[in-house]
């Protein structure tokens, strides 16, 4: 039940940005972006998934090795 509710929510705030996009991209179609924003935009784009795989990664390997595994004891 919860996961149907989450993906629900997920789903329904998906297609929201995807409209609101669409509908602000559609607004903004006087403006255009040249060779530079174009490329400013794709380096954006690959840094911020790649730095999104690296923290993912990161985050499989620390759960493997143990060194969360005493985070948040009172010992």
């Amino acid at each position: 039940m919860r996961l149907a509710l989450a993906l629900a929510v997920w789903i329904a705030l998906l297609v929201g940005a995807g409209t609101v996009s669409w509908w602000v991209w559609r607004e903004l179609e006087a403006v255009s972006i040249g060779l530079h924003g174009w490329l400013a935009l794709a380096a954006g784009s690959a840094a911020t998934l790649l730095v999104g795989a690296l923290l993912v990664w990161l985050m499989h390997v620390s759960a493997r090795r143990g060194y969360d595994d005493a985070a948040g004891r009172d010992d």
